[in-house]
């Protein structure tokens, strides 16, 4: 059998027939598959296939359940990587771009992946960024957008801030040059405003797994507490410190503050506190330590400051420390070593008493003033970009009248190379007094791109496409997202963007995933297989090599997508065993034979034996792909083949009766389905020589096969 010749057949007739479009206007049942977007910087790696594989494996089963399937993804093809990418070539972004997205379908083709590939759509398009710009606007008009000075991480040689996820250690990820702090004028969205609502509604989602939702909850990171104010000594002035739920304000022996977080800087200047020291101290807040050091080490120094405990009266020392954040809070804290490891070890390491509380101040608790608070971990989110490579920042800046939206009719503000002459800017009237008034020169962050990505796939179809009009869009919200368990940031702007446009009366529904259930990474040497830590193997070697049914049953066969992939060499060769097997059964039966015979071996014992574990595989496939567990379908379905060939070499294949021939063809057609989402190649090969009707890509549960066994 020559796998690479019928891959490149089949995927060439699955083309031309159009195969994987959704039908329009169906009375099937509408299942929204989207995968997470490819970045196209580059060729896809081993890292990338598992996404793709687990999510082609579900498009084709629901297929075969009867649904009317729409399975696509978009390129998220704006960023910094590509900018540049593209300098060191010599090339323009928008050309390294579309070089990457045509290197990225090809190998997606290759691998069988069943997207309705008109649906694809790029980030870099003037027709796509036109609707992010308008979000961007959106956004603005209901405040939650805003400009400020920040400090942000700048590198030099990128010439560009990067988010925090991308300074690795004090350094940039992509060129490792050192991060260096700037206080740069930036602009932001009011991101934690949302939080509360997104994080008590995370429980409703009920088609997420926990540890997806786990991931979310730790990422808003809410901490509920009190706040409960404690004098100075010389009680001219009280500071509202944070006591977390849990702990009693009796337990309380130091005070940790932030010292760059407003109240103690207003604290300060009342008590003429000389800032020089804690200036000295690299005091930074632990945001900003972060970025430049990438670790958690606590440090504090005592700010001479007293204040009275508000349950025993005894002084306790505020201290300036390291780890507290003014952007996230809280910014004050209570510190309980008696109950708290970390305090304990601050409290020893800066000589603080300790003293056990005693039972008069326990009775008093009762009497100590507090206001429920809550904090979340999650900060306002900075969407401006210093680069070139990006959705233009719709926003004009007037002389007379400062910062002025763009007018949504003006939309889209083109990106500099997709002007008439490359490089050009756009001139614009100031909206509000008419005078001249120039586009800002940000560009917005790729991620912003990306967040409306689930309402996007009427967008090369429908030539009135409008997120104005989202609540009329056939397929949104998508009914399973496919994508590691390290995009949990990314899941959180996907929630918050579904729940304000929701609040905002363009949608129906706030959430725009109903099941996600994540999987983990594929390792190399023991890391995880990226470019960034130059470990990554290419899938068009293994494609020429191996062929796409081979490599896709062994990523699956590795391991269920809760669990990394450590990926081997030999997986390739049980998988070429398991995709082989199916057609080397096909050839026995299809051997020329005499069958002017009265007896045969099939006798109704063997047929029973074998309609038994065909109907136990069909039930165990469905069960565990249901569950987001293709690792165990495949291994039912390789202890199934095992068991059949072992049946079938039993079996005098010559003295079979026309009848019993037919019988075992039909079988193999059943198995043919059961095979087809993981190696669809080979499946409809073998579909097609055992005299199957149609294609087997388009076969559904009109035929016996999963009726009543799926749902």
């Amino acid at each position: 059998m020559d796998i690479k010749k019928i891959e490149k057949y089949w995927q060439l007739e699955w083309e031309n027939q159009n195969v994987f479009s959704p039908v329009e206007n169906s009375k099937k049942p509408k299942y929204f598959n989207f995968d997470s977007a490819p970045f196209p910087n580059g060729e896809l790696h081993l890292g990338h296939l598992r996404n793709y594989v687990l999510g082609d494996i579900q498009a084709r089963y629901q297929r075969l359940k009867g649904a009317n399937v729409l399975y696509t993804t978009n390129f998220d093809s704006f960023g910094l990587p590509n900018q540049i990418e593209a300098e060191k070539r010599s090339k323009s972004p928008q050309q390294h771009t579309h070089t990457c997205i045509e290197l990225i379908k090809n190998d997606l083709q290759r691998l069988g992946i069943s997207y309705d590939w008109g649906r694809v759509n790029s980030t870099s398009t003037p027709q796509y960024y036109h609707w992010t710009q308008w979000l961007f606007l959106e956004l603005y008009s209901a405040g939650l957008i805003y400009r400020k000075k920040s400090d942000v991480n700048w590198c030099e040689n990128c010439q560009s801030v990067l988010a925090n996820l991308e300074v690795e250690a004090g350094c940039c990820h992509r060129c490792q040059s050192d991060v260096e702090q700037k206080n740069m004028p930036q602009w932001f969205i009011a991101l934690s405003q949302y939080s509360p609502e997104l994080n008590d509604s995370l429980e409703q989602l009920t088609g997420w797994s926990k540890r997806a939702k786990k991931w979310v909850k730790g990422f808003i990171g809410k901490t509920p507490g009190s706040i409960i104010k404690f004098s100075t000594a010389d009680k001219k002035a009280a500071l509202n410190v944070f006591v977390p739920e849990g702990y009693s304000v009796a337990d309380v022996m130091f005070v940790a503050a932030c010292a760059d977080s407003p109240e103690i800087m207003a604290l300060q200047k009342m008590l003429s506190i000389d800032s020089m020291a804690v200036e000295g101290a690299d005091l930074t807040s632990a945001t900003k330590r972060r970025r430049k050091h990438g670790n958690d080490d606590r440090a504090g120094i005592d700010s001479g400051i007293k204040l009275i405990h508000p349950v025993s009266g005894v002084l306790v020392p505020l201290y300036f420390v390291n780890y507290l954040s003014a952007e996230t809070g809280p910014p004050i804290k209570a510190g309980v070593p008696l109950v708290n490891k970390v305090d304990a070890v601050f409290a020893e390491k800066n000589s603080i008493p300790v003293f056990p509380v005693s039972e008069r101040e326990l009775n008093h608790i009762e009497h100590v003033v507090s206001e429920k608070k809550d904090y979340y971990h999650v900060h306002d989110w900075m969407v401006s970009r210093q680069k070139s490579w990006g959705t233009p920042l719709p926003m004009l800046e007037c002389d007379r009248c400062g910062f002025v939206p763009v007018q949504k009719k003006d939309l889209p503000l083109k990106n500099i190379y997709d002007q008439p002459e490359s490089g050009s800017i756009q001139e614009f009237n100031c909206p509000e007094c008419n005078q001249k008034a120039t586009p800002v020169a940000d560009t917005l962050d790729c991620y912003i791109d990306d967040v409306w990505c689930f309402l996007s796939a009427e967008l090369s179809t429908d030539k009135t496409f409008s997120l104005e009009n989202a609540s009329h869009l056939k397929w949104f919200p998508a009914d399973h997202y496919h994508a590691g368990f390290d995009i949990y940031m990314y899941l959180h702007l996907y929630r918050f963007i579904g729940h304000f446009l929701y609040k905002q009366g363009y949608t129906k529904t706030p959430e725009p995933i109903v099941n996600y259930f994540g999987h983990d990474m594929v390792l190399q040497d023991g890391k995880k297989m990226s470019k960034r830590h130059r470990n990554s193997q290419s899938i068009r070697s293994l494609l020429d090599e191996y062929g796409a049914d081979i490599i896709r049953v062994a990523m699956v066969l590795a391991a269920n997508p809760d669990r990394p992939v450590r990926w081997s060499e030999e997986g390739l060769i049980r998988s070429e065993k398991i995709v082989f097997k199916l057609h080397e059964l096909a050839s026995l039966i299809l051997k020329p034979v005499e069958h002017d015979i009265d007896t045969s071996d099939l006798d109704e014992a063997i047929k029973k034996k074998l309609e038994n574990s065909q109907l136990k595989l069909k039930k165990e496939m469905a069960r565990f792909i249901e569950s987001y567990r293709p690792g165990s379908a495949l291994q039912a379905l390789e202890k199934q083949i095992k068991e059949v060939s072992r049946i079938f070499n039993l079996l005098e294949m010559k003295c079979l009766s026309i009848e019993d021939a037919e019988y075992l063809k039909q079988y193999l057609r059943d198995l043919c389905i059961v095979y087809s989402p993981f190696a669809p190649h080979v499946a409809e090969e073998v579909w097609r020589l055992l005299g199957g009707d149609g294609l087997l890509s388009q076969h559904s549960a009109e035929s016996k096969w999963l009726v009543d066994i799926g749902a």
